[in-house]
């Protein structure tokens, strides 16, 4: 959580309630999630302020999304020193993390940040 608040503060945004029980939950979590995971965890989260928060960790590249389930978007954690994709079961929906080996530090003139996601899908062994 710490260097959540450390990214918030280095960025002169609030610290507020909402943001650090966000904070707080993604230590936790150790998977992808989405938002209506955050919003079952707590009852004092107010749903308009966890929607902004996770857009405010999505641009700040605390988190970032990875797939969509079920019209559900997807986030985690952004570890860019444990780059990796997802395959994602058509039948069930389970995902796993696929180490990503192909690209590393890619630099385009006239960006910056860059980030690329790729969702594999197919059917896991339970489905299959």
């Amino acid at each position: 959580m710490n260097w959540i608040i450390e990214i918030l503060s280095k960025e002169k945004k609030k610290i507020t309630v909402t943001r650090k029980e966000i904070a707080k939950w993604l230590m936790t979590n150790k998977s992808v999630f989405n938002v209506k995971e955050i919003l079952q965890s707590s009852t004092m989260l107010d749903r308009v302020s966890v929607y902004r928060t996770i857009d405010l960790f999505t641009t700040l590249d605390i988190i970032h999304p990875v797939f969509v389930k079920e019209g559900e978007q997807y986030f985690e954690v952004h570890h860019p020193e444990k780059h990796h994709h997802h395959v994602v079961c058509d039948g069930c929906g389970d995902s796993k993390c696929v180490p990503c080996t192909i690209v590393d530090n890619i630099i385009i003139k006239g960006f910056n940040k860059i980030h690329h996601t790729v969702t594999f899908s197919g059917m896991c062994q339970k489905c299959n």
